[in-house]
């Protein structure tokens, strides 16, 4: 499964590249949200991980303009903050998300919520082709 990454930190990036990668997922890194818009039609992930604090950027404000833009059909959103205040969840969720991690991030839960969202995605493919036919 392709898991786009923006996030800011350049050491938390690396690290969700590793842990991904060694699970036997696909991360791909994007470090500028100005970015975003060609690596999602570029790569075609399934999830996007997307951090609050971006570069001159807000990471929700990012997603609205995704979601506006019609890019978060069919992909997962996974938003990434060191604020878990309510609002600040209502509006990433309201703005496209389905899930909300708080940093710093516990790694084995987040690997456990991958593999879990990709067999979804799997059963999804699954239902929607024997339906075709």
């Amino acid at each position: 499964m392709r898991v786009l990454i923006l996030v800011y930190e350049h050491l938390q990036s690396d690290l969700l590249e590793l842990v991904l990668r060694r699970n036997g997922f696909e991360p791909i890194l994007c470090s500028d949200p100005v970015n975003i818009r060609q690596e999602l039609k570029t790569h075609a992930p399934q999830v996007l991980m997307i951090d609050t604090r971006l570069p001159n950027h807000n990471g929700i404000d990012v997603l609205r303009q995704l979601k506006e833009d019609r890019l978060l059909n069919n992909l997962y959103v996974i938003v990434l903050s060191s604020l878990g205040f309510p609002i600040i969840v209502k509006e990433a969720v309201e703005a496209g998300a389905q899930e909300f991690l708080v940093k710093p991030l516990d790694m084995d839960m987040l690997v456990a919520r991958l593999k879990q969202v990709q067999s979804e995605l799997a059963d999804r493919t699954v239902s929607s082709t024997s339906t075709k036919t």
